[in-house]
């Protein structure tokens, strides 16, 4: 995680939005600039539990009116929850803001199954989640295979959709550095 800071902390920015704050703090602390953290976590709950009841639908109950240089989401990792985060850190980004998206580069298929509860880790939907957006066009996306990955979206007119098809990940995974960025 440590690298993953480092990372958001080089780049452009003086407000950060960040949905899933992090196990306890260990992330959102270290993230420099003027921030918000908007975070379901129960602390009695530890370890976090991802395969738990979601909660995305927080993050539109607590809807905040301010515009940020950056936003990060850090909380549920199933591709139905990142939909709804992501159409809201579009409605929360300033123009020429940025959207993060962490642990979008699994490394091992078991990272990748429909079931996280054994191993209290992401399910995978994070790069399939990404690559989506390729295939859509509209995004300028960088994605750093630092740690477990993060993805740097920002939206760009000019970026032509892409035909994605892979089979499976073993494929996606050797061809993953490829892939991941436009």
């Amino acid at each position: 995680m440590q690298q993953i800071v480092s990372i958001i902390n080089k780049l452009d920015f003086e407000t950060v939005l960040c949905y899933g704050v992090g196990v306890p703090s260990v992330f959102f602390d270290k993230i420099k600039g003027e921030k918000l953290g908007i975070d379901k976590y129960d602390k009695g709950m530890f370890p976090r539990s991802w395969s738990s009841k979601t909660f995305a639908y927080n993050i539109q109950q607590k809807n905040t009116k301010k515009k940020f240089d950056l936003v990060i989401i850090n909380d549920s990792k199933r591709f139905k929850d990142l939909k709804v985060y992501f159409n809201q850190a579009l409605k929360n980004i300033k123009e020429g803001g940025k959207i993060i998206l962490i642990d979008s580069m699994p490394k091992t298929p078991i990272l990748v199954t429909d079931n996280p509860a054994n191993h209290q880790n992401w399910c995978g939907d994070v790069y399939q989640f990404v690559l989506e957006l390729i295939s859509k066009g509209g995004y300028k996306v960088t994605t750093l295979d630092d740690g477990n990955g993060l993805s740097i979206i920002e939206l760009d007119e000019t970026k032509e959709p892409q035909q994605i098809e892979i089979q499976g990940f073993e494929e996606w995974y050797f061809e993953r550095k490829k892939l991941m960025s436009n």
